[in-house]
């Protein structure tokens, strides 16, 4: 048990100053770090900026008690586990607290040999709850990026382009192609593709500004979201990712070019709308040759 609290970081809420104090050095013991507050109020302030995996409090408290700042923190938080500490002359709102969802709860004065026992079913719970986070950050992950190229995917890059659309409209994208990526899936196999598809999108990283958004549209076509930047200063920028291909060593006797389409908002464009209009200008990038970059 003591392992898995090492991880936790715990509030603790308390007014009065010696036994803050004391209490704070005794569950340093257990957890990861303690912060403490001295009513309801100063703890609500805390829970709105910082990430806390347990709440210890009392329950009687100037200010805010205990039992109100349960009932606004819910609000903020409805499933953080929460161990009460209360008088016997407190039972009352020991009743009032367990309407608000509580895991445990020590009788001052605190024997402190009962903290394992109130602990262990609480440590479980928060294990619990992070693997519940965890997979739903995967869930996440897996519905907003590729599962190659880590790359976003369709679904995200609609959202973001909204977004991403500043004041004044000013928005260009590319649509990239690689070419002839199928021949070399033809002659290398699609492990050695996907290798390729994979260094493809770290010269990306590398050479494009932070600011801009990629995306891997499907197969071997890539999208960049460019925000605040016209169409020409988008082409300076694919013409510098058109370089950085043609002088990687892919380890494959194959030169890596692309074809390039690209657009710049015009007023009422959709997403949609913005993209056949790359597309349509790719295709003729791909007639000329290909390793070529065209502009709507």
């Amino acid at each position: 048990m003591k392992k898995a609290a090492k991880s936790v970081r715990v509030l603790y809420v308390e007014d009065y100053e010696a036994l803050r104090d004391t209490m704070q050095s005794v569950l340093e013991g257990y957890f990861k770090e303690v912060v403490t507050a001295k009513d309801g109020k100063e703890a609500l302030k805390l829970f709105e900026k910082e990430h806390f995996d347990l709440l210890i409090t009392d329950i009687a408290m100037p200010n805010m008690d205990g039992i109100e700042m349960l009932r606004q923190l819910r609000n903020i938080d409805s499933d953080i586990p929460v161990i009460i500490t209360s008088a016997h002359n407190e039972l009352h709102y020991f009743q009032s607290a367990i309407g608000n969802g509580i895991d445990g709860y020590l009788i001052k004065p605190i024997d402190f040999r009962e903290f394992d026992t109130v602990f262990e079913k609480v440590i479980k719970k928060i294990a619990k709850r992070r693997d519940r986070e965890s997979f739903l950050l995967t869930q996440i992950k897996k519905a907003e990026y590729d599962q190659l190229t880590g790359l976003y995917n369709r679904y995200k890059i609609e959202n973001l382009y909204t977004q991403m659309l500043s004041d004044d409209g000013m928005l260009s994208i590319a649509l990239i192609d690689i070419d002839y990526f199928k021949k070399i899936n033809d002659r290398y196999g699609h492990l050695v593709g996907d290798k390729v598809l994979v260094k493809c999108t770290e010269l990306f990283r590398q050479h494009l500004p932070l600011s801009v958004e990629i995306g891997r549209w499907g197969g071997e076509e890539f999208i960049v979201l460019f925000p605040k930047t016209d169409k020409n200063s988008a082409k300076t920028y694919m013409k510098t990712i058109q370089k950085a291909l043609e002088s990687f060593d892919f380890g494959i006797a194959w030169k890596i070019t692309i074809s390039v389409g690209i657009t710049q908002f015009h007023p009422n464009d959709t997403l949609y709308i913005m993209i056949d209009r790359a597309d349509h200008v790719l295709y003729h990038a791909k007639a000329a040759g290909r390793n070529a970059i065209r502009i709507a």
